[in-house]
């Protein structure tokens, strides 16, 4: 998970997919079920029919079932195929599934150049931890050649719109050293919250 809003969106779905809490309108599937959001991984069967009906909703938690394994066996590849059909319908935390994965080669092979991809198309709707992940690619040339103005540009995007971030038009210096500091936050954060939903997936539902 690559920030704190994402493992937030996650966790959510994933609590309900795992213990179970319908709520939210009905939707038809292909087979003639009718799925309700977050239903519980007993619904997974009408979840995947809704989701390849076109559902978006579905398509995402479909994509998170796959990946903790909640109702169907744990499937990367599944999980990112169906993370990159609901990114690709502009689902903010599907596109941030999707940007791990193809940072981390989860089912589908590593490609850092996918990986920016996707973080422009995050960061370009507002998404401030991709703004500061297309900072690092342009300073190191991970998936993009490296370019210290393009860099410099995304850092000041970032602290912009970044709360209590120092001013974008102060010393660069500055913006810098603030950025890496939110960013060994972010990722400390983002870890603990996975290490909490994979414990949620291993513990019984409590009734």
């Amino acid at each position: 998970m690559r920030s704190l809003a994402a493992a937030a969106g996650l966790l959510g779905a994933m609590a309900i997919l795992v213990l179970g809490s319908a709520s939210g309108s009905l939707a038809q599937g292909s087979a003639g079920c009718h799925w309700r959001p977050m239903s519980g991984p007993s619904a997974f069967p009408c979840m995947l029919a809704t989701a390849k009906a076109g559902n978006l909703e579905a398509m995402f938690e479909t994509a998170v079932a796959y990946r903790y394994g909640s109702g169907v066996p744990r499937d990367f590849v599944q999980s990112t195929y169906w993370s990159r059909k609901a990114a690709e319908r502009g689902h903010p935390v599907a596109i941030s599934m999707l940007i791990g994965a193809y940072r981390r080669g989860e089912g589908v092979p590593r490609n850092l150049a996918e990986a920016v991809h996707w973080d422009l198309v995050a960061a370009h709707n507002g998404d401030v931890i991709a703004m500061g992940d297309l900072v690092r690619a342009y300073r190191r040339g991970e998936g993009v050649p490296r370019n210290d103005a393009e860099a410099d540009r995304w850092l000041k995007q970032y602290a912009a719109a970044e709360p209590g971030s120092p001013d974008p038009a102060g010393p660069p210096e500055a913006l810098e050293q603030y950025w890496r500091r939110q960013g060994a936050s972010a990722v400390g954060n983002a870890a603990a919250a996975a290490r909490d939903a994979e414990e949620a997936l291993r513990e019984p539902p409590s009734h």
